[in-house]
This record gives structure tokens, sequence and C-alpha cells, in this order.
């Protein structure tokens, strides 16, 4: 889920070169980037280096944005090239469900008042579920799809992001939601 509005004055200072500014801005979104990039990419152990990344060039970088307004749809702009490249140069390596790595519970999305274990197994099933679903549906349309519908975010923000259209955005969201749709048949069948 996205994270409130940007506190547009933190972002300003973070620009001025505030390292304190600057580390409450990677603290607000340090977990919604994470979110997007393990997605993205399938591949949680490896999903902070990749955030690591964004956030280094963020910082480099803050100084170019022109309106501090479009920073949110700037950052995921720069989190999906650099999730796509990672998944490029990483083709061959065999891709691994979301919460195989311990290590990274913290950022799992199994909601707080979850504590029966039965229902958690259960999401973290779906979860891998999802996640082979998600493997499945090419880099653009997975893109579109985690930003609009995971991550919640309106087509017009989805669209700048990618810089497509709105009607592009929803044509990719529509396809990905098909092969999602496809692959989660049989495991949709067997719950039932």
């Amino acid at each position: 889920m996205k994270p409130a509005a940007p506190d547009y004055a933190l972002i300003e200072q973070a620009r001025q070169r505030q390292p304190e500014a600057f580390r409450k801005l990677f603290e607000i979104y340090q977990t919604p980037v994470y979110n997007f990039v393990a997605r993205m990419i399938g591949q949680p152990q490896d999903a902070e280096d990749v955030v690591q990344e964004v956030f280094v060039k963020l910082y480099h970088k803050l100084a170019t944005l022109r309106e501090v307004r479009y920073f949110t749809t700037w950052m995921f702009s720069i989190a999906k090239n650099e999730a796509i490249n990672y998944a490029r140069k990483h083709r061959r390596r065999k891709w691994q469900a979301l919460d195989d790595s311990a290590a990274h519970a913290e950022h799992e999305a199994v909601p707080a008042q979850e504590h029966n274990p039965e229902r958690v197994a259960a999401h973290r099933e779906l979860d891998q579920v999802l996640q082979k679903a998600l493997e499945a549906v090419p880099e653009i349309n997975r893109a579109a799809f985690i930003l609009g519908v995971l991550e919640e975010y309106s087509y017009k923000e989805v669209a700048a992001m990618l810089g497509c259209s709105e009607n592009n955005v929803k044509s990719r969201v529509f396809r990905a939601r098909a092969v999602i749709s496809e692959k989660l048949g049989p495991y949709l069948k067997a719950a039932n």
C-alpha cells in the first residue's frame, strides 16, 4: 500500500542535501520501494541491494528533480528501472517465492492482527502463488499491475511513473490480470 501524501517540505530539505531529511525520506519510502522491487524481481534477498541502489541514485540525483510534487512518481520510476535492470542481469537465476528468506520477515505483508498460525501460513502460501503468477507476467505489465493494483496508485500516477498514457496502463493491468487469473485458476479450484 502506498504511503501517505509526501511531505514536500521534507523533500525540499533533502534536495538541499540535508542528511536528516534524506534519512527521513528513506524511512518513509524504504518499505514501499522494497515491496515493489521484491515483487518485480522475485528475489527478496536481493531486493535490499536493489533498494539501496535506488536510494543512492535518489540521493545523487535529487537536486535534478524539478518539482517536489513529482517525487513519488520519480522515485518509483527509478525503482522500476533498477528492478528491470537487475532482472535482466540475473535472468538465468532461478526465481524464488517472496517469503523464502526469514531475514526479510519484517517486510512481509502479513497483517499485524494475524496471529493465527493457520491464517499466517495460508497468507504466505497465497503470497507464494501470487509471486509465481507475477513471474509469468512480462516486466512492463508486471510493473503496472504492482503499482496500480498492489500498491494502489492511481492509473494517472502509474502512467507518470512508467512514462506512458493512462489507457496504456489500463491495458497493461488488464493483460497482467489475465495472466495472473490463468495462473491462479488451479490454486483457487483446489482451495474450494
